[in-house]
C-alpha cells in the first residue's frame, strides 16, 4: 500500500497552456466581432454620408432652381423700373414732384404686370394672379426640376390705397435626381422702388430737354449756309460770323448763354416759342437778329456796326439794374451807321437800366447817361456846353478840348469850368449839378496824334440825369435827329408796347425823300418815353433765373461754385483722362459716345446715336436729334439740323446702364463717363438694389 501510495504521490502535476489558447480563441473571436460591428458601422455611416450628400446635393439643386427663379422675377423688375425711369424723364417738365412720384410707381407695375419671357405672360388678371409655368422659362436646367404655386399674387398697401408691395404666394420647387426628392416653397415679394429727388435726379431729368451744352461757344461755320436748332442750348457764348450765314432757333424755350451773343455778316432768327437769355447781344457790321419770343439780357443790346439791324417781335427783359457799373445795366445802344432798330411789333419792353458814355477804356470813365435806349449822337447831350467853360493854359475851351505838353491838373480843369449857368432855362443845379469837383468828369482820350478831353456832366442819380434829358431833348429836337440820321434809319418803337424804363427812350422812323436831291430821308423824331421804373421784384427774379440756368438748365435750382452747365454734369478731371471714344452699349448698335478730346459727328451716318460727349470740341454736320455736351466749343457746319428729342435722349441714358448682378446701376449725372458709372449707392447715384427690392418670405422646406 505504501508502494502504491509512493507511486500515486510520486506523479507530476500537469501544466495550464490549453487556457491560454482558449483566452486567446475567446479575444480573437471578440475582436473579430468587434471589428464586423465597427465595419458594419463605418458602412452605415458612409452609406448615410451619401444619402445626406445625395440629399444636400438635391436640395441645393432646389434651391439654385428657386435662385434662378428670384433672378427672373428681377429682371422682369430691373426692366420695369428701366420703363417707368424713361417715362418719368420724357414727362419730367409736364409734371409736379408728386405727380412724378405716382406716375412712376404707376409705370413700373403696368410694366411688370404685361412683362413676358419666352411669350409667356408672367402675370394675368392685371396683376393679381401669376403664371408658374412662365417662371419655369428663368430655369437654365429645367430637367428634375417641377415649377409650381398657387398662382395667387397679394397686394400689400398703404392706408391710403397705394400700393407698396405685391406677393407671389407659394412659388414651389419640386427637384427629383438619382432617386431624391426635395421640395421648397417661398413666397417672392416685390417691392415698388422709390423715385428719390436727389440733384441727380434733377439734373438728368434737366438734361433731356437740351439739344447742345457747350462749356466753350456755339458757332457756325463760316462761309455762308444755313443752320437750325430745335430745342434747348446752353453754350458760353454764340457767336454767328460770316456773310451769308443764317442761324434759325425754333422751340427752344430756353437758349441760354453766359457771355455774349455776337452776330457779324449773318442773320440769326428766334421764333415765337423760343426765348433767348444771354449776358449781351453784339451785333457787328452787317448782324442782324430777330426775335420773335422773349429776350432776358443781362446787359446791352448793342448795335456796334454798320448796316445792322435788330427786330424785337415778342417781350424783351433788359434786367441789369446798375447805375454805377456799365456791365450790369442794361440799356440797348446803338453806336453804328444805317442800322435799324425795329420795335414796332414789340409786345413788352422792360430796360432796368441806363445807357453811359465810355470815352475810353480807362478806370472811372463811364458817364450815365438818362436814356435806356440810346444812339451815340445822343452823347452830345451830356458834354458841357461850351456856355459853362472857360479858358485852359490861356486858351478858350471847347468840348472836347485839344491839347499839348502834360496833362493839366485837376485844379486846373476845375477852373475851366462854370456852373453858374442856365440850360434851357433851368440852372444846372436842377439836375444836382453843383460843383466841378463832384459832378463833372474829366476823360481823356487820344484820337491818332491828337490828345482830347471830354468835360462832361456825372449826374448825381438816374433821376437827375432823367430829367435832364428829357428838357435836353425837347430844347434840342432838330439837332438830336440831324445827327441820328447820320447813325440810324430808324428806332421804331409801338405806341402799345408795355414799357418799364429805367431811363428814358425815344422813337424815330425814316420818312420820305426829302427835296434836297441827295437821296436820303427826312426822319421823323417820336415822342420821349418816361421812365416809369422796373419792379425791383422782377429784376430779382429774372436774374436769379439767368443765373440758375447757366448752372442747372433750371430756373429754380441752384448750384454754387460750378461755372458751366457742363461742369455740373460732367466730372471734367475723368473726362480730361479719357482717351480714345467709348461706345455705349458697347456691343451692337451704339446709342451714346464717350470721347476724351474733339469729336466730328456725321449726324447723317450715325443715326442711331442721341448723347454725345467729349472733353474737347464738337463739329455736327447732317441732321442729328439727341444731346450734345462739350467740353469745348461745338460748331455746326453748313446744313446741319441739331434737335433735342426726351425720349430718344432717356432712351440713350439706358445703355450706360451697368449690371453686376446685384446691383441695377443708372446713370449718375454728375459723371457721365465710362470711368464712374458704377458709383455706390450713397450720394446723387441712381441706384436699385434688387436683392432688396425682390425678397423671399416664408421659406418652407419638404414641407407638405
Amino acid at each position: 500500500m505504501l508502494d502504491m501510495m509512493k507511486r500515486f504521490g510520486g506523479k507530476k502535476k500537469s501544466g495550464n497552456r490549453g487556457s491560454t489558447i482558449i483566452v486567446v480563441l475567446v479575444t480573437m473571436t471578440f475582436l473579430t466581432v468587434l471589428a464586423s460591428v465597427l465595419l458594419y458601422l463605418s458602412l452605415v455611416n458612409l452609406q448615410m454620408k451619401k444619402i445626406d450628400k445625395a440629399g444636400k446635393v438635391n436640395f441645393y439643386s432646389a434651391e439654385a432652381v428657386m435662385n434662378e427663379i428670384r433672378a427672373g422675377v428681377q429682371e422682369a423688375v430691373s426692366d420695369a423700373i428701366r420703363e417707368a425711369y424713361t417715362s418719368v424723364l420724357v414727362s419730367y417738365n409736364t409734371m409736379s414732384r408728386e405727380d412724378q412720384t405716382i406716375h412712376f410707381k404707376n409705370t413700373f407695375f403696368s410694366e411688370l404686370f404685361t412683362y413676358s419671357i419666352d411669350s409667356a405672360d408672367l402675370f394675368g388678371a392685371a396683376g393679381t394672379v401669376y403664371n408658374p409655368a412662365a417662371l419655369a422659362a428663368y430655369v437654365s436646367e429645367p430637367a428634375g426640376a417641377g415649377i409650381s404655386g398657387s398662382g395667387l399674387v397679394e397686394s400689400v398697401e398703404d392706408g391710403s390705397g397705394s400700393v407698396l408691395a405685391v406677393i407671389l404666394k407659394d412659388v414651389s420647387v419640386t427637384y427629383r435626381a438619382n432617386g431624391f426628392e426635395t421640395y421648397v416653397a417661398s413666397d417672392i415679394r416685390i417691392q415698388a422702388p422709390s423715385l428719390p429727388y436727389t440733384s441727380a435726379t434733377s439734373r438728368q431729368t434737366a438734361m433731356t430737354d437740351f439739344a447742345i451744352v457747350a462749356r466753350d461757344a456755339l458757332r457756325q461755320q463760316g462761309g455762308g449756309g444755313t443752320v437750325s436748332i430745335h430745342g434747348n442750348v446752353y453754350a458760353g457764348s454764340v457767336d454767328i460770323s460770316g456773310a451769308g450765314n443764317t442761324f434759325n432757333v425754333q422751340n427752344a424755350p430756353y437758349f441760354v448763354t453766359g457771355g455774349p451773343v455776337t452776330v457779324s455778316g449773318g442773320d440769326m432768327t428766334f421764333n415765337i416759342n423760343s426765348s433767348l437769355w444771354a449776358r449781351d447781344i453784339r451785333l457787328d457790321a452787317g448782324g442782324t437778329i430777330s426775335i420773335a419770343g422773349d429776350a432776358y439780357i443781362a446787359n446791352d443790346l448793342n448795335l456796334y456796326g454798320n448796316n445792322t439791324k435788330a427786330v424785337l417781335s415778342g417781350r424783351y427783359f433788359g434786367y441789369g439794374a446798375s447805375t454805377t457799373d456799365p456791365g450790369e445795366s442794361s440799356s440797348i445802344i446803338i453806336n453804328g451807321r444805317k442800322t435799324v432798330l425795329d420795335m414796332s411789333a414789340l409786345r413788352a419792353l422792360m430796360l432796368a437800366g441806363h445807357s453811359f458814355v465810355n470815352f475810353n477804356a480807362g478806370a472811372n470813365s463811364y458817364v450815365l447817361m438818362g436814356e435806356s435806349v440810346s444812339a451815340k449822337s445822343n452823347q452830345l447831350a451830356y458834354l458841357v456846353p461850351d456856355s459853362c467853360l472857360g479858358q485852359l493854359g490861356g486858351r478858350p475851351v471847347s468840348n472836347p478840348f485839344e491839347y499839348t505838353g502834360a496833362d493839366p491838373g485837376a485844379e486846373e480843369l476845375r477852373s475851366a469850368v462854370d456852373l453858374d449857368q442856365e440850360i434851357g432855362g433851368k440852372h444846372l443845379s436842377a439836375y444836382g449839378i453843383t460843383s466841378a469837383e463832384d459832378h463833372i468828369k474829366y476823360i481823356h482820350k487820344q484820337v491818332g496824334s491828337l490828345r482830347l478831353i471830354y468835360f462832361c456832366f456825372d449826374f448825381p442819380d438816374a433821376a437827375s440825369a432823367n430829367d435832364y434829358f428829357n428838357d435836353y431833348y425837347n430844347g434840342n429836337g432838330p439837332m438830336i435827329q440831324k445827327y441820328l440820321d447820320i447813325y440810324s434809319d430808324g428806332i421804331i418803337l409801338s405806341g402799345n408796347s408795355t414799357k418799364n424804363l429805367a431811363g428814358n427812350a425815344f422813337t424815330f422812323s425814316e420818312g420820305a425823300d426829302s427835296s434836297d436831291g441827295e437821296g436820303d430821308t427826312d426822319d421823323v423824331l417820336g415822342p420821349v418815353f418816361g421812365a416809369p421804373g422796373v419792379p425791383p421784384a422782377t429784376v430779382s427774379e429774372i436774374t436769379s433765373s439767368h443765373q440758375n440756368l447757366c448752372v442747372t438748365l433750371s430756373r429754380t435750382e441752384s448750384a454754387a461754385g460750378v461755372p458751366s452747365a457742363y461742369d455740373h454734369f460732367i466730372n471734367s478731371s475723368d473726362m480730361n483722362a479719357l482717351s480714345g471714344t467709348v461706345y455705349f452699349p458697347d456691343t451692337g448698335t451704339p446709342k451714346a459716345i464717350v470721347t476724351g478730346g474733339d469729336y466730328t459727328l456725321d449726324a447723317d451716318s450715325s443715326a442711331s446715336v442721341h448723347i454725345v460727349i467729349a472733353s474737347g470740341n464738337v463739329t455736327v454736320s447732317g441732321r442729328y436729334s439727341g444731346l450734345i455736351l462739350a467740353g469745348g466749343s461745338v460748331t455746326l457746319q453748313s446744313g446741319a439740323v441739331v434737335s433735342s428729342s426726351r425720349a430718344l435722349v432717356a432712351d440713350a441714358l439706358q445703355s450706360l446702364i451697368s449690371e453686376d448682378g446685384i446691383q441695377y446701376r443708372y446713370l449718375n449725372p454728375l459723371v457721365i463717363s465710362p470711368l464712374n458709372i458704377s458709383t455706390s449707392a450713397t450720394g446723387d447715384s441712381r441706384v436699385w438694389d434688387m436683392n432688396t427690392l425682390v425678397t423671399y418670405e416664408n421659406w418652407k422646406k419638404n414641407e407638405s
